[in-house]
């Protein structure tokens, strides 16, 4: 049961790191923002979980409910915190790029839009 625990943790740990490549690839190669990027990690990061918890099903049930469900509850926790930790890894090191980026397009929106609505505002106010 040990080695079961074992290859079920590691293809987990292998689900994290196939998710973490996955973004840190296409950061490096494509012009998506992070936002996506995360996304599509993170729906990478549950299908891999998912066939994980699935083959442990097949595993774990026929021996016993229990560990059926311990390892369940394992995989669980094993997942909310791969998550939280992919999104935090991914924000601190992306996040100077992603942020300056949304900041000068913001600034840039404002500035042509704000001239023009303070125009049409002068207009309204003058008929």
């Amino acid at each position: 049961m040990i080695l079961a625990y074992s290859i079920y943790i590691i293809s987990l740990g292998a689900a994290f790191f196939a998710s973490y490549k996955y973004v840190t690839y296409t950061m490096k190669v494509t012009h998506i923002n992070l936002h996506t990027n995360l996304i599509v990690a993170s729906v990478l990061n549950l299908t891999l979980y998912s066939l994980a918890i699935f083959n442990w099903f097949l595993y774990a049930f026929l021996r016993s409910e229990a560990q059926f469900i311990n390892g369940l509850k394992l995989g669980i926790w094993l997942y909310i915190t791969s998550e939280v930790s992919l999104v935090a890894i991914m924000l601190y090191k992306y996040k100077h790029n992603e942020v300056m980026n949304f900041v000068q397009s913001t600034w840039d929106f404002i500035k042509t839009k704000s001239s023009k609505a303070y125009r049409g505002i002068k207009k309204l106010q003058k008929t």
